[in-house]
């Protein structure tokens, strides 16, 4: 895709923000549209279908297996949803009567995040033991952060915070009880308080319960080593993103900051990416070629870098 030849007849920032929406609000869809023929048309022999036979073989601890399992693809699929949210999110970013100057540089690192988790969930070069013990592990965490949240509630109001605090509990005792019917033990802390990792019966080997998102990244997008870094600086204000020292004007004491349309570029490239990686994440398990994909979202994001040119060493 290039840029929209319509698109010549308007001033260069109002052409990019244009494109920019574009061509995020367009993955958006196409996104969307290939999960859903993929899964309509998903081959027999796909990985998904050769999982969900061996989840099928008898047993309370197949069964427990399977419910983990499938679990885990609900909770990608809804992080997909959410992966989608944000490109939405980072292109009403673009507005041309007012663009935000760092809000996209946030979104696109929840983009990421979220692109990085549905890898992790789906471990497309794992076994269908290593998706199940992830999809555990997905579970545990997500419980026990449940838990927690509730508690820092305890002043709120006393009969809602025990009602909620009862629904925590019995979920974190149902994963709990699901976990070990499926041969998966806990691995805790050294204090023994949360836990740290989980593990089948007799294995050495545990995965984490804490996702390193960074890790992640870094080994599915090597070219983009810091992009992530540089999301997570926008969303906890740190100076050395936000900062720049025409920003303010000490002679008026008034801001004065100007729209960074190359930054945006930027956060429309990571957005773009996150969809690519969640497509090719689904494409491995349910045994379609995401080639054709790719290329179409690497022409979006070109048909927005080629419009921030024009804006490059201003």
């Amino acid at each position: 895709m290039t840029a929209d030849a319509s698109l010549s007849d308007v001033d260069p920032l109002t052409a990019f923000l244009t494109q920019a929406r574009r061509s995020l609000l367009e993955q958006r869809r196409a996104t969307d549209d290939a999960l859903n023929a993929w899964a309509a048309t998903a081959p027999p022999d796909c990985e998904i279908a050769l999982d969900t036979a061996w989840l099928k073989a008898p047993g309370e601890d197949r069964l427990a297996q399977n419910r983990l399992y499938h679990h885990g693809w609900r909770v990608a699929y809804m992080t997909a949803t959410n992966v989608g949210d944000h490109l939405c999110a980072i292109a009403d970013t673009a507005s041309a009567d007012a663009p935000r100057t760092f809000a996209h540089m946030t979104l696109a690192r929840a983009a990421l995040e979220g692109a990085a988790r549905i890898n992790y969930l789906l471990s497309p070069a794992g076994t269908v033991r290593d998706r199940v013990l992830r999809a555990a592990a997905v579970m545990l965490a997500s419980a026990e952060e449940e838990l927690r949240a509730v508690a820092e509630f305890a002043g709120w109001n006393g009969e809602l915070h025990r009602a909620a605090d009862r629904v925590a509990r019995s979920r974190l005792s149902e994963v709990s009880s699901l976990i070990q019917a499926a041969g998966i033990e806990v691995v805790t802390t050294k204090s023994g308080g949360r836990s740290a990792g989980l593990r089948w019966v007799g294995s050495s080997e545990a995965v984490s319960t804490s996702i390193n998102i960074t890790a992640i990244l870094n080994t599915l997008a090597p070219s983009r080593p810091a992009a992530y870094r540089v999301g997570s600086g926008a969303a906890h204000s740190q100076p050395w993103v936000l900062d720049d020292d025409e920003a303010f004007d000490t002679r008026t004491n008034r801001l004065n900051w100007t729209f960074d349309p190359v930054a945006l570029a930027g956060s429309v490239d990571l957005a773009i990416l996150a969809a690519e990686l969640t497509l090719d994440a689904f494409a491995s398990l349910l045994g379609a070629d995401a080639s054709e994909e790719r290329t179409r979202a690497q022409e979006r994001e070109q048909a927005t870098a080629t419009l921030a040119l024009a804006f490059v060493g201003q």
